[in-house]
């Protein structure tokens, strides 16, 4: 995935995926885009635009790139015009409709886009547990949000599922996961349905990459060492899960030290904490699935949402951002 960045919200970003353990493995060749890397997870950073970070783009494998171009157009997914020095790879991509561009890539294949990259490095060890991209939560404007449902359906064959309607601070927020059945491919549509003016936050239409990790207490463990800015919960979030659920205390204190959130479906668990906003629109997160659980923490977003608004408002000197 790739997120667009202006040269304040370029450096957070940059020293946040430091210290959550990505390393800087490359400098594209001709534009001034950074390849960061964990695991199979590799994240983008574009400074070409003005952004103060937003997901610009994400990418999918393919076995047949120019085919799912072609089919692309072919369902009147708008192609994007692309610059390209005489030896980068040809990339294709089409522009969703909140204006996310999706490309489709083949990533081993001799004439990759990975060459399109000077390689300075490699992602190293095992620094902080994350092995892959869980999921993208993409932020969509009201009326484009069944719009991005078709989008997604027709063209990649993802379907709808946990469609929610969640409090927030601000007013009312629809989500919508949609996903392949084999669950590889995992986006969280979000739309502000009504806004309530002075409570809108300083944070507009937040979006967040999810990173999967294989033990998340590891996770924010090393996360704390390395001076990541782990989103601190509020302590009666714990007391109401353990009236909920009445968790082992053992793990209900690893939870609240780690500013762990919990959730799970039957036997099924999910574990999942999060960075601060960076750059006013975007977040990491870090998650934990057990198998079975097929859902993303919905119950604990109108306590994120209410905690990233006031760490934004205590960043901000502020009690009413917005």
């Amino acid at each position: 995935m790739e997120l667009a960045v202006d040269a304040e919200s370029g450096t957070e970003v940059a020293r946040t995926l430091a210290a959550t353990g990505f390393a800087h493995i490359g400098q594209h060749r001709s534009k001034p885009v950074e390849l960061w890397q964990q695991g199979d997870a590799r994240v983008l950073l574009n400074a070409t635009g003005s952004s103060r970070a937003a997901i610009g783009a994400f990418a999918v494998e393919t076995g047949d790139p120019e085919g799912a171009a072609r089919r692309a157009t072919a369902l009147l997914a708008p192609a994007l015009p692309r610059t390209r020095g005489a030896a980068e790879a040809d990339l294709t991509s089409v522009a969703a409709p909140d204006g996310t561009a999706v490309f489709f890539c083949r990533t081993g294949a001799a004439d990759g886009w990975l060459g399109d990259f000077i390689l300075s490095g490699s992602p190293g060890p095992d620094r902080t547990g994350i092995t892959a991209i869980d999921h993208l939560a993409l932020a969509q404007p009201f009326d484009a949000f069944d719009e991005a449902t078709l989008f997604y359906r027709s063209l990649f064959g993802l379907a709808p599922e946990h469609d929610a309607e969640l409090a927030a601070p601000f007013g009312l927020v629809r989500s919508r996961a949609v996903t392949d059945p084999r669950r590889t491919l995992r986006l969280l549509l979000d739309g502000t349905v009504l806004r309530r003016g002075a409570w809108a936050p300083a944070v507009p239409d937040p979006q967040h990459v999810a990173f999967a990790t294989g033990d998340v207490f590891r996770t924010a463990r090393v996360l704390r060492e390395r001076g990541a800015p782990v989103l601190d919960v509020p302590a009666n979030y714990y007391d109401d899960l353990d009236a909920r659920l009445a968790l082992d205390p053992g793990l209900l204190a690893a939870l609240r030290e780690h500013n762990v959130f919990y959730d799970r479906d039957g036997d099924a668990e999910y574990f999942h904490l999060c960075t601060g906003i960076l750059g006013s629109r975007v977040f990491f997160e870090f998650v934990q699935r057990s198998p079975g659980y097929h859902g993303y923490g919905t119950a604990n977003a109108p306590v994120r949402m209410a905690a990233h608004r006031a760490a934004h408002s205590r960043a901000r000197g502020s009690g009413h951002p917005g």
